[in-house]
C-alpha cells in the first residue's frame, strides 16, 4: 500500500477537529456566562453601604432623562399637536400608578 503524494492519511479528521474547537468554545462560553451570572449574583445581594456619589448620579441622570424626554416632547408636539400633552400626562400621574402596566391601553394613558 503506498501513499501517493499530496493525499492524506485522515482526510475526514479536520472536521472533527473544527467540531471539537467549537465544542469547546460553546462549552467555554457557556461556562463564563454562568460564572458572571453566579459572581454578578453574589455581589448584588453582598450587604455594604450605598456610596453617594453613585446614588446622587443615579439622581441626576434620571432627573436630566426626564427633562430630555419632557424637551423633545415638547419640539415633537410643534408637529404633533397632543404629543407634549400626553408625555407630561404620563410622566406626572400615569406612571406612578400600581396598575399602569396591566392597563388595556396600549399607550399607558388612563381612561
Amino acid at each position: 500500500m503506498t501513499i501517493e503524494a499530496g493525499s492524506s492519511v485522515l482526510p475526514s479528521a479536520v472536521p472533527i477537529i473544527l467540531f471539537a474547537l467549537l465544542l469547546f468554545v460553546l462549552l467555554t462560553l457557556a461556562g463564563v456566562i454562568l460564572l458572571s451570572l453566579a459572581l454578578r449574583y453574589r455581589a448584588g445581594t453582598a450587604r455594604r453601604q450605598a456610596r453617594r456619589w453613585v446614588a446622587s448620579l443615579n439622581v441626576w441622570m434620571t432627573s436630566f432623562s426626564a427633562v430630555f424626554f419632557l424637551s423633545f416632547t415638547l419640539l415633537l408636539s410643534f408637529r404633533v399637536g397632543s404629543a407634549f400633552g400626553f408625555a407630561l400626562n404620563w410622566y406626572v400621574f400615569w406612571r406612578h400608578s400600581r396598575f399602569a402596566r396591566f392597563s388595556d391601553d396600549s399607550l399607558g394613558k388612563p381612561g
